[in-house]
């Protein structure tokens, strides 16, 4: 399975789709080729994932904005451990996993969601350093049917039920929460994919990205007229 998906994305934007024996150029509003392969692998492929990243901010902008025209409150936390270099990937990320889904099963967690009907979108980062090694992060935006003041506390307890079942492996100064009040606020974190500008794909890698590989299935680099 694993060398499958390898091959695809080594064919990515490179080979031919089945059946097929030639590549076009198709000219509507926009200038694209057609006919060949696209792996759609988000974590391999730096052409696929830019393309995946500006559809899901779409997305999202469209999904906050909606909510706020609700009145709904919004608001981004983000949530990590500490970590060493020799520690895998894999096991940082179930840790963080685990976390979040015993969070989410605290009695005090659980009343407030069905009481005020929040929900949550998730999202996750990886940043690595020779030096540190992986450090993963969730980054979740929180939708709540209450006031901004009781999402806060939401957040805050939140936060505190994470430390406290980490056993030492989070801290205060690792985790953040920064509320949502109007549509411009939607915008720029949309726009960045993170109040830090912590998320893999910001829009400044996704313009490099597109600008490095325009012959592998993208329509043309950002900010030319032809994207």
């Amino acid at each position: 399975k694993r060398e499958g998906i390898g091959l695809r994305t080594f064919g990515c934007g490179k080979n031919l789709t089945f059946g097929n024996n030639r590549v076009e150029v198709k000219k509507a509003e926009k200038s694209f080729f057609s006919g060949l392969q696209i792996c759609g692998n988000v974590w391999l492929c730096p052409v696929c994932a830019a393309k995946v990243s500006i559809e899901r901010r779409k997305e999202l902008k469209a999904v906050l904005t909606h909510y706020q025209d609700l009145k709904h409150s919004l608001g981004f936390l983000t949530l990590t451990v500490r970590h060493y270099k020799a520690e895998k990937l894999k096991t940082i990320l179930s840790e963080l996993k685990e976390l979040k889904r015993k969070v989410k099963r605290d009695r005090r967690i659980s009343k407030l969601i069905k009481l005020y009907e929040i929900n949550e979108i998730t999202t996750t980062e990886v940043k690595y350093s020779n030096k540190s090694g992986f450090h993963p992060h969730f980054h979740l935006v929180l939708i709540g049917n209450c006031s901004a003041e009781i999402l806060q506390e939401y957040a805050d307890l939140y936060q505190a039920v994470f430390i406290s079942l980490s056993k030492g492996r989070a801290e205060q100064t690792g985790q953040k929460y920064k509320p949502v009040y109007n549509k411009e606020q939607i915008s720029n974190y949309v726009t960045k994919w993170s109040i830090a500008e912590e998320l893999l794909f910001a829009v400044e890698r996704i313009e490099g990205l597109i600008a490095r590989y325009p012959m592998r299935g993208i329509r043309g680099p950002v900010g030319t007229g032809q994207d």
